[in-house]
């Protein structure tokens, strides 16, 4: 039996935490042969033989001090040199068997001297495993660093995780209104610019006229209750899945994701999911064509009606139950 270290220690909330739990979940479902030490920095409990916990929270550079050097006391106290980061670095030393899962977007993007410094300890893990999202991050990272052949880079589907039971939140009968349709909005914070919340909130007379009613998962952060937008403010994850189970359709015209974990949970629930027409997307749409998308035809948030059906996507689909399997073929 190997045993493995799991670095998640920065990964708290939104989809770094469920992805995190979907590999939990699988661990706990499929691997029985390893034994897996988790450091997360969540509540998380598990009745898995081959599972320990270890709760321990990290932000900002500490998380990328831990990531690189921090992790070795773990290592020595569980006698391992495996470790699979969910931080998107990993060890410096060149003698452990390194996994990174890679999930960073704004990674290409920025320019910031964090950013810098993530490049810099990147740069040590050459003869090492990335795990990316998609193939667009994988072809990013093996273009920024120009790999050499022993070190692998692939792209591995994380699935989603659906919670035992859906939970109403206390203020939902006050807002449902059966006449009215339900297009839920999935952001945790609207100010986050490459999420096109503006272009959602400027359709307001698109919505009004629909007789559409968005209901909106982030506090208001400048922005107002009217009658078309609702925002609730933040809901855990049961709460969030009673919503898409409550919903018509999923708004999520962000400009660029790894993953985008909120458009496969609505189809879990055959919502349709209105998207923007960028490259993440297109991808999507490359890898998964028999989804529920409705693909904007420009930067204004308005589609035909006609196209908000339910459609119902077999349990067993590969967005849904994802490609963890192969990860064991790298420790």
């Amino acid at each position: 039996m190997k045993k493995i270290i799991v670095n998640a220690s920065g990964a708290k909330v939104g989809g770094a935490r469920t992805i995190v739990e979907t590999f939990i979940q699988w661990v706990e479902l499929n691997d029985f042969n390893n034994k897996y030490i988790f450091i997360v920095g969540f509540d998380i409990e598990s009745e898995s033989e081959n599972v320990e916990i270890i709760k321990l929270k990290t932000n900002g550079l500490l998380s990328v001090f831990f990531a690189v050097f921090g992790i070795l006391y773990y290592s020595i106290i569980y006698r391992t040199n495996i470790i699979f980061s969910f931080m998107n670095l990993n060890i410096c030393f060149p003698f452990f068997n390194r996994i990174t899962y890679f999930h960073q977007a704004k990674f290409f993007e920025e320019k910031n001297f964090r950013f810098m410094i993530y490049k810099f300890f990147l740069l040590l893990q050459a003869k090492s495993v990335f795990i990316c999202q998609n193939e667009i991050i994988k072809s990013n990272l093996e273009k920024l660093f120009d790999f050499s052949g022993k070190t692998k880079v692939v792209d591995l589907w994380p699935g989603i995780k659906i919670p035992r039971e859906r939970v109403e939140p206390e203020w939902f009968n006050d807002f449902y209104d059966s006449k009215n349709i339900i297009a839920l909005c999935p952001y945790t914070d609207v100010r986050m610019s490459h999420k096109g919340f503006e272009d959602v909130y400027n359709a307001y007379d698109f919505f009004k006229n629909k007789n559409i009613k968005v209901l909106v998962t982030s506090d208001k952060h400048g922005y107002s209750n009217n009658d078309v937008f609702y925002f609730c403010g933040n809901c855990s994850y049961s709460e969030l899945h009673f919503l898409y189970s409550q919903s018509n359709l999923i708004i999520f015209n962000s400009l660029f994701e790894t993953v985008g974990l909120p458009i496969f949970e609505a189809q879990y629930y055959g919502l349709p999911v209105v998207l923007s027409n960028v490259e993440y997307v297109r991808n999507l749409r490359n890898k998964f064509n028999d989804l529920n998308f409705i693909v904007l035809e420009s930067k204004e948030v308005r589609f035909n009606l006609e196209k908000v059906k339910n459609i119902k996507i077999p349990s067993n689909h590969t967005c849904f139950t994802g490609e963890w399997d192969q990860i064991q073929a790298f420790f």
